[in-house]
């Protein structure tokens, strides 16, 4: 197991100094300690809350939506600081998204995120050091979770759901955080921008009961906390049809993505009594970048419904995009063989899904690493796979030097083991 330290404090000690319970309704957020209405930025000037009661919460966009005070007092009168929310999110950040970020007047950082494959990272700046420390797992998509970080001054302890997840030894100038913060919730202040327009680093799901402590839980306190705010059913995470309802450009039929960026239909086939279209997505916003496989299926190729999302990156041979690809039926499976890129190089891939919605990428990716030796191709992509016979053959988009494109083709038995033919 993880070796991190006990948590010593008193539950005297712990007290709440920003609160942001985030179930309110308009479009500010309420401090509930400085009892003050903090903006909601989004790009329809309006917030958007989903569920009731408990089960309230947030819904950040991925690009837009986030909550911001300026100039927020904050006080530690003792050696450490720990900061909880409840998170659910439909998709990782494109890039590094805070859950909230404290931006020391005039000195002083602290960030509370979520990276681009869905691990949590806690950073701090404080008395010219910096530290990180990042969870040992991902946080599951799709679901509620509470995460916290304690700070202090021997290192900083990650939680998810309670239990230890992370930990970093290093001394923490807590002092020299300024008395008075910026704070941001749901978004990295300093992410990547795309196209002057897109931040990168917004967080895409539901977020609510965050709050900022003076001082360490106990493992009874922590727990309390949990249990005493945590949600009472499984997150909303469905796309509002209002987000889209005064587009008079939107298509009112043909199978289209529920919002965010699309390119490149692709795989379509019959399968399990109904029709599977994939296609390329970026959940998190309208423009290109961490690109997932989107998914629908239908009955009659006229209505369509949107479903998990098959493909997305991960650390390894897709970290940095699960590109196109094809589809085509296995020993009764659903098989992907897909284009991965890993900002050097692509490669192309293999998942399966016995289900036709949960697919499992292959223990072994890259099944094809790189082009053949010896003709410098400058390009590897966008694989097309059919069988004939017993044998599969696939084609993969390339270009000769000086020539043009072309297509390599290969040929398998079993779509893991592939042969170059020419």
């Amino acid at each position: 197991g993880m070796l991190v330290p006990k948590l010593g404090w008193t539950e005297s000690a712990w007290k709440s100094i920003l609160c942001w319970k985030l179930d309110d309704a308009g479009d500010t957020a309420k401090e509930r300690n400085g009892r003050t209405d903090d903006p909601i930025a989004s790009r329809t000037g309006h917030a958007i809350w989903v569920g009731g009661g408990s089960d309230r919460a947030l819904r950040l966009d991925g690009y837009s939506v986030w909550v911001t005070q300026q100039d927020a007092p904050i006080a530690i009168s003792g050696g450490s600081i720990s900061i909880t929310a409840w998170l659910a999110l439909e998709s990782y950040p494109a890039n590094e998204g805070a859950i909230v970020h404290l931006e020391g007047r005039p000195d002083g950082e602290i960030s509370f995120a979520v990276d681009r494959w869905g691990y949590v990272v806690a950073t701090t700046r404080l008395g010219g050091a910096s530290s990180t420390c990042k969870s040992s797992q991902s946080i599951p998509k799709s679901q509620w979770h509470h995460l916290a970080v304690v700070v202090d001054q021997t290192g900083m302890t990650l939680f998810m759901n309670g239990r230890a997840c992370g930990y970093q030894a290093g001394a923490n100038q807590l002092r020299s955080l300024a008395r008075r913060v910026d704070v941001t919730l749901g978004k990295s202040p300093q992410c990547e921008v795309i196209a002057s327009v897109f931040p990168t680093g917004v967080m895409n799901g539901l977020l609510r009961d965050l709050y900022v402590f003076d001082g360490a839980p106990s493992e009874s306190g922590l727990g309390r906390l949990i249990e005493e705010s945590r949600p009472g059913g499984p997150p909303d995470l469905q796309i509002n049809g209002a987000w889209c309802s005064d587009d008079s450009h939107r298509p009112a039929y043909h199978a289209m993505p529920p919002r965010a960026w699309t390119n490149e239909p692709h795989g379509l086939i019959h399968f399990g009594g109904q029709y599977h279209l994939f296609y390329q997505k970026n959940p998190n916003g309208p423009y290109w970048g961490h690109i997932h496989w989107g998914h629908m299926t239908s009955s009659d190729l006229y209505q369509w419904t949107e479903m998990p999302v098959a493909l997305s990156p991960e650390p390894g041979p897709d970290s940095e995009g699960c590109w196109s690809g094809s589809v085509i039926e296995y020993q009764g499976k659903l098989a992907v063989l897909y284009t991965a890129g890993d900002g050097h190089r692509s490669s192309i891939c293999l998942a399966l899904s016995e289900d036709g919605i949960h697919f499992i990428k292959h223990h072994g990716n890259p099944v094809i690493p790189e082009p053949p030796q010896g003709h410098d191709f400058p390009d590897f992509r966008d694989p097309f796979v059919w069988r004939e016979g017993e044998t599969y053959y696939l084609i993969i988009g390339s270009a000769i030097k000086e020539k043009g494109g072309t297509a390599l083709l290969y040929r398998s038995k079993d779509l893991v083991t592939w042969e170059y033919r020419k």
